[in-house]
């Protein structure tokens, strides 16, 4: 016995009927379930997730769902604290969608977000370059102070850079640790390019964090499994390829048996017997001749007394069955509700409306956005306002704030009732003095929508307490004698 058995006792001598079964060999040494070992899987090599990716589609709809849903409406920004905001916010959305090297294709920063996004689950991580011009090489931290213009964003898989610890270019070592053998992968001072061509004017192919939108994978790993996998998270696929194999061995056994739904069975007189007479080529002949009638005229005709066709069919209950539970274990391997990894209606499922699962995408796309996209987004926005060539010449402006927009916008009705809600409370604010009528009209109506997260105008509000609090300007002289005369 072990010291744990010491310790607590041993379970079976307290439930021996619960625990232990001396005929089926439960809880004895014969238990099968004693002889049960974890055993680690071979990963995943790039080669293998490429083909995966490009030749699968329910392993396209695993890598692009999410992304293309968090990327689909984009974001909404806000100014509350500049004069005529929207042209500001229309300038900055073109000085953003400026940065993007289409090479003749229409697309956009949220496009950019989306590739890395998808390079992120599909690889364990992605990284974002951002081209800032500040008089600095790619190596050394951004001059935040000096940023002439931002020139490009490109993206990067995991594959493409490598994590490195440079302590001689790095200014800033507060967040590393100081042992040198055991420094976070995860949280490097620069990124080696591992591509033909570098980036620099050295073409050192070497590039400073600051510059690097780091996306660090959508499967998180512990501390040791992040170090072995340079700082990166695993690809999706990595817990989603075993699922996956099921499903393609219970689809392949299906078609594999589909030719065998019907059966039928020629039952011939003295079958053996002209076999064993040497009339093969007979019997030969007579089956072809019954095969070509039946498909030419779709009737056999066959001898009453002598012949006999019987039809049976198999029952695929079965098997229906087992494709549907391995189909079950990829939509949860999946983490995507199953109307989006297989683009089937949910009518049977769920609800022949969809609801539950709609909700449970928006949340999913909501939690995503948050958790992979707004830390960096926010390292992004204020980059692009320091430029020296943006809208504002190199400031973040006052009462800059941006959201992302709901995947799933309310109806023109839904709209309508929130804003006849919303309109009463800020009146009511407003008539007890608790908000300002410009406070409500900039935080309302200072972006492209509506939006009810009202912002308070704090430098107003010191003006008016002061201009309150002031004393009372006294009268002499000519003042004081015009006052009489009035």
């Amino acid at each position: 016995m072990s010291d744990l058995d010491d310790l607590f006792g041993r379970q079976d001598s307290f439930l021996p009927g619960l625990f232990a079964n001396v005929c089926t060999g439960q809880g004895t040494a014969r238990d099968r379930g004693e002889f049960t070992e974890l055993k680690s899987r071979r990963k995943l090599v790039p080669q293998e997730i490429d083909h995966l990716y490009e030749f699968h589609w329910m392993v396209q709809n695993l890598i692009d769902v999410l992304p293309d849903e968090c990327t689909r409406e984009w974001i909404e920004y806000q100014i509350t604290g500049e004069d005529k905001a929207p042209e500001l916010i229309g300038a900055f959305i073109e000085y953003q969608d400026r940065l993007v090297d289409d090479v003749g294709d229409e697309i956009s920063t949220a496009d950019i977000f989306n590739e890395a996004l998808r390079e992120e689950r599909l690889t364990g991580g992605s990284a974002i370059y951002i081209d800032v011009d500040d008089g600095r090489e790619p190596w050394e931290e951004v001059d935040e102070k000096n940023i002439k213009t931002i020139n490009f964003l490109r993206v990067f898989d995991r594959w493409a850079v490598t994590p490195e610890r440079n302590t001689m270019l790095e200014k800033n070592e507060n967040f590393l640790m100081q042992d040198d053998m055991s420094w976070d992968m995860s949280r490097p001072t620069h990124y080696q390019l591992s591509l033909g061509r570098n980036i620099g004017r050295k073409k050192t192919g070497l590039i400073h964090r600051s510059r690097v939108l780091r996306f660090g994978g959508a499967t998180r790993l512990s501390y040791r499994s992040r170090q072995r996998n340079q700082g990166w998270g695993n690809s999706v696929l990595e817990t989603f390829c075993q699922p996956l194999s099921r499903y393609d061995m219970a689809i392949s056994l299906a078609a594999s048996l589909l030719p065998e739904v019907i059966k039928k069975t020629w039952k011939i007189q003295d079958l053996f017997k002209m076999i064993v007479a040497g009339n093969e080529e007979i019997l030969r002949k007579r089956v072809a001749e019954g095969a070509m009638m039946e498909s030419s005229f779709r009737y056999r005709v066959i001898d009453k007394d002598k012949e006999e066709i019987q039809e049976s069919s198999l029952n695929f209950d079965g098997i229906f069955g087992a494709v549907e539970k391995a189909i079950d274990e990829c939509v949860a391997a999946s983490n995507l509700p199953r109307t989006y990894l297989l683009g089937v209606s949910p009518a049977g499922k769920l609800g022949d409306s969809g609801g539950s699962e709609q909700t449970d995408m928006n949340k999913t796309v909501r939690q995503y956005q948050n958790r992979h996209i707004k830390r960096q987004l926010n390292r992004f926005h204020w980059l692009c306002w320091l430029a020296k060539d943006s809208p504002t010449k190199g400031k973040m402006p006052n009462g800059f704030r941006w959201n992302f927009v709901d995947t799933h916008p309310m109806t023109e009705k839904e709209k309508a009732e929130i804003c006849s809600i919303y309109s009463g409370a800020l009146n009511g604010y407003i008539s007890s003095q608790v908000l300002m009528p410009e406070e409500v009209a900039n935080s309302v109506f200072g972006g492209t929508t509506p939006q009810y997260n009202v912002n308070l105008d704090v430098d107003k509000r010191k003006k008016l307490e002061e201009e309150q609090n002031a004393p009372p300007v006294e009268m002499g002289g000519d003042d004081a004698a015009a006052f009489e005369e009035e």
